[in-house]
């Protein structure tokens, strides 16, 4: 149980961390960025569409990991 904490911890800080770089990468991409047939432009929908998956929702997964660590049933179904 400890390891699956962990490495759903991992995934979810990964997931929260390709977000941030994807989000910092469009912004300084300037306005052609925003047309439909822009690389850019899906890279970030992807991304962003991934990172709001249950799986990786940083917030369960990072309380259940601490829970686990503190030896208390963690509650949370997905570990």
């Amino acid at each position: 149980m400890d390891d699956r904490a962990r490495w759903r911890r991992d995934f979810a800080y990964v997931g929260a961390s390709c977000a941030r770089i994807v989000n910092r990468l469009y912004a300084a991409s300037g306005a052609h960025t925003l047309q439909l047939n822009s690389p850019m432009n899906r890279v970030f929908r992807d991304v962003m569409a991934g990172s709001h998956h249950y799986g990786i929702a940083s917030d369960a997964i990072y309380q259940a990991y601490a829970k686990i660590r503190f030896g208390v049933n963690p509650e949370y179904t997905l570990l």
